[in-house]
């Protein structure tokens, strides 16, 4: 092998496992704030996963697993330096769903469902990663982004609010919750809303004015001691109560080919959220820090964390936004906070189990609201109003899209709408007419007064690329200007902006106009022809049709030919 060659392997190698990029570059001077990083996200992921485990129907420990699991391999496969993996509520809601349906009895049954979930999920990203459909990520638009990450931040802070007021949780959607919280208001506990009061107060100072200070490593520490201190479980307070100890058991799930194809539908939606919102949630992270996210990249980390998950009994995992958020608000620098809170999930399975029995509901529920507070973008959102109204709606689509349905339901309405707008607007693209300025540049009539049309001449120029949804309205604008009054003798029609291959219809179109301009004595010229779209023209007639000769570099070449310059 070659020194080019083995540099190419190398390479190759270093970007399919990007900790040998950013382990052997790591800065140890960070590690301090990577360390205490890792402690605050294991503080509230910890907890957190156990929660969760119980939304996706199985017992807690199932969630630790998971995280265990998936904290290691995200940092190993993972492209976001301040991403963090846990098991996010929305999978966790979505698996809930499937298992539902399926009207199993036996717990053993749940959890096997769970597990085979799981793992054809991961099975599904590894299947997108090898057919690098990391581009599924563009389809998600700036603005359908933020306002999914806005609903499903609202989703997540109003699952917390009955930690706060001490009521039990509802279920549905956000609506129903919050209903359902309402409802409950007559039974919330005075002692754990006095309580909640007053930390919301300790965080909010310490993250306002002691912004050095970790606030939620803070507030977890005191809230933990207080907690066993003054015996707040005698007063009526919940507590995280009581986790397994113990590491899991590594084994390969067992498959059932009847139950798989029950649950591949809801895999594959399910994949389809976990790619999305560790993408979206992702692009949000990094942007703060100038950092960028591969997409494909993304695709083998999850795989690779719910595979992973699957192989200890674990829960579905993805990018968390409340654990990324209150990684980014600890401090962290790199993947290596990742790596030390997957050491404290270790630590907590084999030695300090007890320890967390005593923390709060509540608390946790402040430090997750507080987490993904950043992503309530009003002033961004109503900002798109101004700017650009359609971007408004479709952001205010996906928002609300995901309050009033589930997640995968609200997210994809508002992809499905997004790409419809867009089509919509190629759709109805008509194309401009040019006109020369005083510089000789050639430039939109509509949008420059001061560019002059030449004697007899039409320049049509595309703005977008030619294919069968516009080619109908262009077809009816070319012919309008051939049949004015005067007629024109040189139509040039610009194709610089069509970079793709000439589909039929385009080139029926093109052809349709071509005739009727001979039959009227009109030259048709074109310029700016990519080489597939002259392939094409070539191979349909067009160019013999047209004349050879009739296609040119640019319109200066165009008018030259024609005596018109």
């Amino acid at each position: 092998m070659t020194n080019v060659q083995e540099k190419g392997a190398g390479s190759k190698v270093k970007g399919l496992f990007p900790i040998l990029t950013w382990l052997s570059n790591y800065n140890w001077k960070n590690i301090r704030f990577d360390l205490i990083a890792g402690i605050v996200v294991a503080g509230l992921i910890i907890p957190e996963s156990m929660g969760i485990a119980g939304v996706a129907g199985v017992e807690p420990q199932h969630g630790l697993y998971a995280i265990l699991i998936a904290l290691f391999l995200y940092a190993v496969f993972g492209s976001g330096h301040r991403s963090v993996v846990s098991v996010p509520s929305a999978m966790a809601l979505l698996t809930a769903s499937a298992i539902a349906a399926l009207a199993l009895t036996a717990y053993e049954d749940v959890l096997s469902a769970v597990i085979t979930i799981t793992f054809l999920t991961g099975l599904i990203l590894f299947i997108m990663a090898v057919l690098r459909l990391g581009l599924l990520a563009n389809f998600i638009s700036y603005p359908v982004m933020k306002g999914f990450l806005f609903g499903l931040a609202l989703t997540i802070i109003i699952g917390q609010v009955p930690k706060l007021l001490g009521v039990e949780k509802g279920e549905g959607n956000f609506f129903e919750q919050l209903w359902s919280i309402i409802g409950s208001l007559s039974h919330t506990s005075q002692v754990t809303l006095a309580l909640s009061v007053i930390a919301v107060i300790i965080l909010y100072v310490l993250e306002e004015r002691f912004r050095k200070i970790p606030g939620v490593l803070v507030l977890f520490i005191i809230g933990l001691g207080a907690s066993y201190l003054l015996n707040w479980e005698s007063l009526g307070v919940a507590l995280v109560g009581y986790i397994p100890a113990g590491l899991p058991t590594f084994s390969v799930p067992q498959m059932n080919p009847d139950l798989i194809s029950l649950v591949i539908p809801a895999a594959i939606g399910i994949a389809f959220v976990c790619f999305s919102e560790s993408v979206s949630i992702g692009d949000e992270a990094a942007e703060k820090h100038n950092d960028e996210v591969d997409p494909n990249q993304e695709l083998i980390a999850v795989a690779a964390t719910n595979i992973g998950s699957s192989f200890v009994q674990g829960i579905g995992t993805g990018v968390s936004m409340s654990a990324t958020h209150v990684a980014d608000k600890s401090g962290s620098r790199s993947q290596m906070t990742l790596i030390v809170a997957g050491l404290m999930v270790l630590a907590t399975l084999l030695f300090l189990t007890g320890v967390f029995y005593y923390l709060p509901e509540f608390i946790l529920g402040i430090i997750v609201i507080f987490a993904v507070k950043g992503a309530l973008k009003v002033r961004l959102i109503a900002g798109y109003y101004e700017t650009q109204r359609i971007d408004f709606y479709c952001a205010i689509l996906a928002l609300f899209g995901v309050l009033v349905f589930e997640v995968l339901v609200g997210l994809m309405l508002a992809v499905i709408i997004a790409i419809g707008l867009v089509i919509i607007r190629i759709s109805n693209e008509r194309g401009t007419l040019l006109g020369q300025m005083p510089d000789g540049r050639f430039m939109d009539l509509s949008l420059h007064p001061e560019a002059k049309e030449m004697d007899g001449v039409k320049i049509f120029r595309p703005n977008v690329t030619m294919f069968y949804a516009n080619a109908p309205v262009m077809k009816t604008r070319l012919l309008n200007l051939i049949r004015e009054d005067p007629r024109p003798k040189v139509l040039i029609i610009d194709l610089e902006a069509h970079y793709l291959h000439l589909d039929i219809s385009s080139a029926r179109v093109l052809e349709k106009v071509v005739k009727e301009a001979q039959e009227k004595e009109v030259q048709v010229m074109f310029v700016g022809v990519n080489t597939l779209a002259m392939s094409d023209m070539e191979k349909q007639g067009l160019v013999e049709l047209a004349g050879r000769d009739r296609f040119k570099e640019t319109i200066q070449d165009a008018l030259r030919d024609v005596g018109a310059s």
